[in-house]
């Protein structure tokens, strides 16, 4: 079972709470996730992955005050999630340059010319603007 805590806040804030989880040894040295808000860079949302539920009052023992406004979603199980991740993740198409992943390999037309890259840790999907600039 899967549990997310989320919540948005200023980044000191955000930061103090993802610091907090990753050093909580009470709550399993949880994996968390910070993300600036694109619309608002004022405003941070903090990701908080437990693998067991947690009190309110060992929560904000653990992460301090902050943790009172997290909202908690209990993640489906037996959930493929690799294959849910590439449902949305589309090829780039630039001119003749066709990047895709495998899982997209059956789309290759004859007059592209196809660059597989499988996102991974080490490399990303293709859709940052530099890959553009790149091709």
């Amino acid at each position: 079972m899967t549990i997310i805590l989320s919540g948005f806040f200023s980044r000191e804030a955000a930061e103090q709470l993802s610091s907090n989880a990753a050093n909580s040894d009470a709550l399993g040295y949880p994996s968390c996730a910070t993300f600036e808000e694109e619309d608002d860079a004022s405003k941070w949302r903090v990701d908080i992955y437990l693998q067991e539920e947690a009190t309110p009052e060992l929560l904000v023992r653990e992460l301090g005050e902050n943790a009172k406004t997290l909202a908690a979603t209990r993640l489906p199980e037996n959930v493929d999630w690799v294959s849910e991740g590439l449902k949305d993740l589309k090829p780039v198409c630039v001119d003749r340059f066709f990047v895709h992943g495998a899982h997209d390999a059956d789309r290759v037309q004859t007059f592209h010319h196809a660059i597989q890259i499988d996102a991974n840790q080490a490399f990303g999907t293709a859709h940052h603007g530099t890959t553009a600039g790149c091709l």
